[in-house]
């Protein structure tokens, strides 16, 4: 799915202060969740990775 970047950012433009808050929360809340998976996954590969940890 494409999202319009320009179309969100109109949106956001016209929506109350307080939305715009839990908006900007919410956004924060979506690149932590990236991140954490992001190093979920280098934890395993790093593991995947340590001979010494299999003996």
């Amino acid at each position: 799915m494409s999202v319009d970047r320009e179309e969100l950012k109109r949106m956001i433009d016209q929506i109350p202060e307080q939305d715009a808050i839990e908006v900007y929360d919410f956004i924060g809340y979506l690149n932590m969740k990236r991140e954490r998976a992001v190093l979920e996954q280098l934890d395993v590969a790093s593991l995947a990775e340590d001979a010494d940890l299999i003996r």
